[in-house]
């Protein structure tokens, strides 16, 4: 069971709080007793770790959410005592961030929206817990809520008016009361009939746009390991995560058919969101998604591609993907202290520059008997971007521009500087590993594209109105490592 809920961004500054009950701790009590009892919580939320739970009390568990797009931490407050277990809560902690990235029609929400917008958030709660237990019902659709919650505009209209009816039914009499009790019922029920949804997920209040618009955006997230033999790079293991994304504002009630080409890439069996239409036989088309969207934005389809089963598949055994391939040598010079770095960054139609390119370097002594000796990385020629030293010894950054313009060849070129000098029976300080960060908009990693949209029935373009359409892809790394 939920006792209460709390925003706070990634220094842990409360932005929000909801509290079920009276008896429900503020943020800052709460604080006090995670400090004393379970202080592991506060760990840098940026890591890997974004899910943690931990007892603060006899029957009290605290549980903590990580928002790796907003930068976001969610806790909750629950009773062990009706607690359904973690996966339920984190679950639960992770819609509440992608209703709000909904309902805000944002990419990213900022502590000011959520801060200038705490009446409305504290009602989007209210819509998604019910006797401190989630809304099982239809009110977890973003629609539902903002049916229940409207714009701040149409929230103070309905304030005001709710004001001012009360005003008039203290000073009207009995009978004129019942007269205009008995009005507003049959306004409200033919309202009802009126805005009756053919679909759940959509209502009649989201169909008036002045224009008609529906865009897709395929975001691909790759994750591989590369190990370098000799020569060689091959894949040791890897997998693309990817989500297609609808911003829909159309009237009516269109039945809209999207057609994905996977290029041959096996998408397994993809998530999917309710409105997408599953023929009798319970099979899934990607060349064929027919669908009523919701309105606004949502997740059409989340997938993967394990690059692991095509390469057995096909036998071949990959030596690069995405736009950046990777090279590097140890050895090199008279004193064989020197390495040298080269990327290779393809040169396609569709894409201009890569983004945020950043490489993370790591050195490592080879197995030795010997006692540790102290170095630092020197740079001797470098083509693009800037080398970094870390704090800690074997490790530094080539960190690039905003973008770099494809079919370029960047090389970075250095050696191993020993403070104290370096005995014959010491082993050489080599280039261990090295991972890659970047993104680039204009093609998706597997290839995959949209091939078709088309609106089959239900829309209406009036005289006056127009429909546009199109598609977005933007290819970003995971965890992307290249190791001897």
């Amino acid at each position: 069971m939920y006792l209460s809920f709390y925003i706070t961004d990634i220094k842990n500054k409360l932005v929000f709080q909801y509290l079920l009950g009276a008896t429900a701790p503020s943020f800052k009590h709460l604080w006090t007793r995670i400090l004393s009892t379970c202080p592991q919580l506060l760990e840098d939320s940026s890591s890997d770790t974004y899910l943690d739970h931990a007892m603060v009390g006899r029957d009290l568990e605290v549980y903590k959410y990580f928002s790796i797009t907003n930068k976001l931490n969610y806790w909750c407050l629950t009773s062990t005592a009706k607690s359904k277990g973690p996966l339920d809560c984190f679950t639960f902690l992770e819609t509440i961030d992608y209703i709000l990235l909904e309902y805000f029609d944002k990419d990213k929400l900022s502590i000011k929206k959520l801060v200038n917008n705490y009446d409305r958030i504290s009602l989007i709660f209210n819509c998604c817990i019910e006797a401190g237990e989630p809304n099982v019902s239809d009110m977890l659709y973003v629609n539902k809520i903002k049916e229940a919650v409207p714009e701040r505009s149409d929230l103070s209209k309905l304030i005001s008016s709710t004001a001012h009816n009360l005003q008039q039914a203290v000073q009207l009499p009995q009978q004129r009361q019942q007269q205009l009790q008995q009005n507003q019922f049959s306004r409200g029920s033919s309202l009802h009939v009126e805005n009756e949804e053919i679909v759940p997920w959509r209502t009649s209040r989201a169909s008036k746009h002045e224009n008609n618009e529906l865009y897709l955006d395929l975001l691909e997230t790759f994750h591989v390991v590369f190990e370098k033999k000799k020569s060689h790079i091959r894949l040791v293991n890897g997998n693309i995560h990817g989500t297609l994304d609808v911003r829909s504002y159309l009237n009516d009630t269109p039945l809209v058919l999207v057609k994905l080409n996977t290029m041959g890439n096996d998408i397994g069996i993809p998530s999917l969101h309710e409105c997408v239409e599953i023929n009798d036989g319970g099979v899934f088309s990607p060349s064929n998604i027919t669908f009523i969207p919701p309105d606004g934005k949502f997740r059409l389809l989340e997938y993967c591609v394990d690059l692991d089963s095509q390469v057995i598949k096909s036998g071949v055994r990959m030596k690069s993907i995405g736009l950046v391939s990777l090279h590097f040598q140890n050895g090199l010079g008279k004193d064989s202290d020197e390495f040298e770095l080269s990327l290779n960054i393809e040169n396609l139609k569709n894409v201009s520059q890569v983004d945020d390119l950043k490489l993370d370097l790591q050195f490592n002594v080879e197995n030795s008997d010997s006692n540790e000796v102290a170095y630092k990385i020197k740079i001797l020629r470098n083509t693009h971007g800037r080398f970094e030293n870390s704090i800690i010894m074997g490790q530094g950054q080539w960190i690039f521009d905003k973008s770099t313009a494809t079919g370029t060849v960047p090389v970075l070129h250095g050696c191993i500087e020993y403070e104290t000098g370096r005995s014959n029976d010491q082993k050489n300080v080599d280039l261990q590993t090295v991972s890659l960060e970047y993104s680039y908009v204009g093609q998706s990693a597997s290839g995959i594209y949209v091939e078709a949209i088309d609106i089959l029935s239900g829309l209406t373009i009036g005289k006056n109105t127009k429909l546009y359409k199109g598609a977005k892809y933007k290819t970003q790394t995971g965890d992307y490592q290249v190791r001897l």
